[in-house]
């Protein structure tokens, strides 16, 4: 399965800061984030159901999160 948010994270300094958070919540999927699009995507590979405690953990620290159908 495989989500794309439209967030807005910005650049990849924030990427970074962010990094130790995803990877706990999205433990054993693979996540990227594509800064080049005007979008900020970030998108995720994952065999669990993710979409509610990624944009939760986006949101409550501070970033918008919407996912892309």
């Amino acid at each position: 399965m495989v989500y794309v948010f439209k967030t807005s994270v910005s650049n990849e300094s924030i990427a970074h800061m962010l990094k130790p958070k995803l990877d706990s919540v999205c433990e054993k999927s693979k996540w990227t984030f594509d800064l080049e699009d005007c979008d900020n995507i970030l998108k995720v590979e994952t065999t669990c159901n993710l979409r509610d405690k990624i944009i939760d953990l986006l949101v409550s620290n501070g970033f918008e999160c919407k996912e892309l159908e």
